[in-house]
C-alpha cells in the first residue's frame, strides 16, 4: 500500500542513461518497456535484456526497428529522451509537483491524508504558543474533553451522580464548563472586561468569531 502511494512521487533523471535498464526501469510516464514489447522482439532486434537506455536512443531518435510503432501503437507517445553527462539520480517530487531533494518532512506532507483547511487553527497553533493550552483548545474545538457528559456514556455506575465539580448543579457539558456554570460565567465576563471583549456574547461560537480576526496577529 505505502509502495503504490509513493511510487508516483519518484522522479528518475535519466542523466546520460548508463544506469537505466531500458526495458526494465520506469523511466517514462508509461512504466517499464518491459510491459509493452516482448522479450522475442528485443533480442530479434539484436538488444539485449540487459541493454541500456543509452543504447537504444540517438541524436536522430530511437534506435528500434519502425516496425515496432505499429506493432506496439504505445511506443508512439513516448518522447526520446534527452541525454545529458550528468549522472543519474532519483529526485522526489513534492505534493505541489516540484523536484526536490528527499526529506522525511516532504515526504510525509505529500502522502498524508488531507482534510479540509479549518478556519480556527491560528486560534490553536501559533508559533509563540504553549503546547499544553494548544492542545486543550485543540482537543475543546473537536468538544473532545472528558465532560461530564461523556462520561455518562462509559456507564461509570447507576448511584453516581455527574454534575459540573464547579457549581454542583448539572452535569457540565463543554458549553456549561466555559459559559454557563455561574462559577465559569463570572471568570468569564472578568476576562472579557480585562480583554475588552464586552460586546462578545457568552457562547463558544461568539468567541471563536471574535478572536479569528485577529489570531494570525
Amino acid at each position: 500500500m505505502t509502495r503504490d502511494t509513493i511510487r508516483d512521487h519518484f522522479v528518475h533523471c535519466i542523466g546520460n542513461g548508463a544506469s537505466i535498464s531500458a526495458w526494465h526501469d520506469a523511466w517514462s510516464d508509461y512504466g517499464p518497456l518491459s510491459i509493452i514489447i516482448s522479450n522475442r522482439d528485443i533480442l530479434h532486434a539484436g538488444f539485449t535484456r540487459e541493454a541500456k537506455l543509452c543504447d537504444i536512443v540517438s541524436q536522430n531518435g530511437w534506435r528500434w526497428p519502425s516496425t515496432w510503432l505499429g506493432k506496439y501503437p504505445g511506443l508512439s507517445n513516448i518522447v526520446p529522451p534527452t541525454l545529458s553527462n550528468a549522472s543519474y539520480c532519483i529526485r522526489w517530487r513534492d505534493y505541489s509537483g516540484n523536484l526536490c531533494h528527499f526529506l522525511v518532512g516532504i515526504v510525509w506532507n505529500a502522502i498524508r491524508t488531507r482534510a479540509d483547511v479549518i478556519d480556527w487553527y491560528l486560534i490553536v497553533w501559533f508559533p509563540q504558543c504553549i503546547p499544553r493550552h494548544s492542545f486543550l483548545v485543540w482537543l475543546l474545538f473537536g468538544e473532545n474533553l472528558k465532560t461530564q457528559d461523556k462520561l455518562k456514556k462509559w456507564e461509570v455506575g447507576p448511584n453516581v451522580v455527574l454534575l459540573c465539580p464547579l457549581c454542583r448543579s448539572e452535569p457540565d457539558t463543554h458549553m456549561h464548563l466555559f459559559f454557563r456554570c455561574t462559577f465559569a460565567s463570572r471568570i468569564w465576563k472578568c476576562v472579557k472586561n480585562n480583554v475588552q471583549f464586552s460586546i462578545v456574547g457568552d457562547d463558544w461560537t461568539d468567541f471563536v468569531a471574535a478572536i479569528s480576526s485577529f489570531a494570525s496577529r
